[in-house]
């Protein structure tokens, strides 16, 4: 497979496909993939020059990059803590009770060994490095593309939010006070999120939305349990709360941005009754 899609390439230097079908075989047959592996494939799409003046393109051809390396990241915790892969089906539990025995076919879950936690680690960083590279390419090349920074930081976004944060959140150090652990787990998600709605201007409903449904989404009601208190940053109690009120904010400014572009606010209306704000 890995020569097939090396001739195709060369054969064809001009079809980002085949760039794409090389980038996602070499994470299918790897065993232990190489984020560098991947990242080649684009220096060599770059160097041969044939799609270079195709922005699209390029850029698609970075995230699909950073969707493999981020696949490898999902399979290895999957795999690696209850033998299943991170796409699999796994049912909900949701009849059991205390005084129920566990479903046969349920999950068990282990620990990572220390030498996973480590290429997790690494790969987080490889994940975020390429998202710096992409997002290099788009400012120094293409600073005016509107279109093309919406695409990323919507990418971007997704992947801190509910995939980057949540795992690297579990490696912060232990000495490390909750509060200010709790503070780093959505913080990166939180930039992307106002990166992509200031992508554009006035900022699509779209955007708004997604951001909305992070912030408003049950995990960040848990900020650490009652123990966690500063004035700064709410116990468990005041946590629920305040994530309405960060919500409704939100809401608030995206009504304003909606309004100032004449933009329907019908979408807006629909993001409000789905965060209960």
């Amino acid at each position: 497979l890995l020569s097939a899609s090396r001739r195709s390439i060369r054969n064809c230097p001009y079809s980002s496909a085949l760039f794409e079908k090389r980038m996602t075989t070499i994470g299918l047959v790897s065993i232990n993939l190489e984020p560098d592996d991947i990242s080649a494939v684009i220096k060599e799409a770059i160097d041969l020059g044939f799609l270079t003046s195709n922005k699209e393109a390029m850029l698609h051809l970075r995230l699909v990059a950073i969707h493999v390396v981020k696949t490898r990241l999902l399979s290895l915790i999957s795999l690696r803590s209850t033998g299943k892969d991170f796409d699999e089906d796994e049912a909900m539990n949701v009849g059991a009770t205390k005084n129920q025995k566990s479903p046969k076919r349920s999950v068990m879950y282990q620990q990572l060994d220390p030498s996973v936690i480590e290429e997790v680690k690494d790969l987080i960083e490889d994940i975020r490095d390429m998202y710096d590279e992409a997002e290099n390419y788009l400012f120094k090349t293409h600073s005016t593309w509107v279109e093309g920074k919406v695409t990323f930081w919507k990418h971007r976004a997704m992947s801190e939010a509910y995939v980057l944060c949540p795992i690297a959140n579990n490696d912060v150090n232990d000495d490390m006070l909750d509060v200010n652990r709790s503070e780093l787990q959505d913080k990166e998600a939180i930039r992307c999120f106002e990166k992509l709605v200031k992508a554009e201007k006035p900022s699509n409903p779209d955007s708004w939305l997604d951001y909305i449904r992070y912030v408003g989404s049950s995990h960040l009601h848990s900020f650490g349990g009652h123990k966690i208190f500063s004035q700064s940053h709410p116990d468990g109690f005041a946590a629920v709360p305040s994530v309405i009120r960060k919500t409704r904010g939100l809401y608030n400014r995206a009504l304003s941005s909606v309004r100032k572009g004449g933009q329907s606010e019908n979408i807006m209306a629909f993001a409000r009754a789905e965060a209960g704000v």
